[in-house]
């Protein structure tokens, strides 16, 4: 999920940047637009997977410890991922800039 959410992203800063946006804005606005959508579909997976992480039924030593796992995998990889392909898009960005000088 981080992954495709992270795909689409970058879309948005290509799409951007065709428009004509200077570089820093195309990320700011291309985060900000898909910023929402990626955390609405972190909250409805982990609130989905709420009743398994707090079960205590029969079945749940399997499920149990795997919708946890899921459930801290996704708080925690979709703002750090955030952060770095923020900060290596813009990297590589000005990079393949500067070569091409």
């Amino acid at each position: 999920m981080a992954t495709q959410g992270e795909v689409l992203l970058v879309n948005k800063f290509r799409q951007n940047r065709r428009e004509g946006m200077p570089l820093v804005q195309a990320i700011k606005d291309g985060a900000r637009s898909r910023l929402r959508l990626m955390l609405m579909t972190v909250l409805i997976t982990s609130l989905g997977l709420l009743p398994a992480a707090l079960s205590h039924g029969i079945s749940s030593e399997m499920q149990k410890p795997l919708a946890i796992v899921i459930i801290g995998v996704l708080n925690t990889t979709t703002p750090l991922s955030l952060l770095i392909l923020l900060t290596v898009y813009e990297w590589v960005y000005r990079n393949k800039q500067e070569r091409k000088f």
